[in-house]
This record gives C-alpha cells, structure tokens and sequence, in this order.
C-alpha cells in the first residue's frame, strides 16, 4: 500500500506523519509526504521538529519539501490530508482520509510535541485498520 500524507507546505504535520510511519517498518508500505506548495521562504524542516522527532528516537526524517504533483496522486493508493488548513476536494473522493491537525510556529516546541503526540496516535491508528 501507498500513503502519501499532504499537508500545506511539507514542513511540519505531513513530515511528521512520514517520519513516524517510516519509522514502524511496517511491511508492504510505502509512504511519502508532500505540501501544496512550497514555502519559498522556509523549504524545510525546523529545528523543533527535528528536535521532537528525536526525542521519540527518530533520527532520519527527509528534511527537503516538495510539492504534490500528479505521480504522488497517481501513486497513493490513500491520501492522508493531515493539515486543518488543506481543502480535500483536489483529491480523489475514495482514497483520502482528513486528519484536521492544526499547525504551529516553528518556535512553539511544546506545542509540537503535543502535535506529534497527536500524529503518532493516528498513524498507528491507521496502521492497525489498514492491516499492515
């Protein structure tokens, strides 16, 4: 199965959630995130939430944004829009699934964490239902 997690700029909620699904190593799974576009000014990962992440010992997260693009969509078997601020209706109605976590300053570490904390319970979540 392919999830692709979107959410609006590939910097935050939608790394996470690759991070941490990559992280449980679930056989036959592939798992790619991506943001509606990027955010020229900040194309990448904060320090925070790579700071989180690690402190959930995970040490290898794709630091560099990308945009969605038709290969993803095509690719996706589910869509998983992890964002409160992403409109669903440019997918595909039968393969996406919408989360509604919403964002945080990149200097809010506290906050991320609790988000993180959030996203880790819905991705096992998921796991457990897609019988991976």
């Amino acid at each position: 199965m392919n999830i692709l997690f979107v959410c609006k700029h590939n910097r935050f909620r939608s790394k996470i959630a690759e991070a941490i699904l990559k992280s449980l190593k679930c056989k036959n799974i592939e798992v790619k995130s991506a943001g509606l576009r990027k955010d020229l000014i900040r194309p990448y990962v904060c320090e925070n939430v790579k700071i989180v992440l690690k402190q959930r010992g995970i040490n290898k997260i794709d630091e560099a944004a990308r945009e969605i693009n038709d290969v993803d969509l095509r690719w996706a078997d589910r869509i998983i829009i992890v964002a409160d601020n992403v409109s669903a209706d440019i997918f595909p109605k039968e393969k996406t699934e919408i989360w509604k976590i919403g964002d945080a300053d990149e200097s809010e570490i506290e906050k991320i964490k609790m988000i993180a904390g959030d996203i880790e319970r819905k991705v096992k979540e998921l796991v457990k239902r897609v019988n991976i």
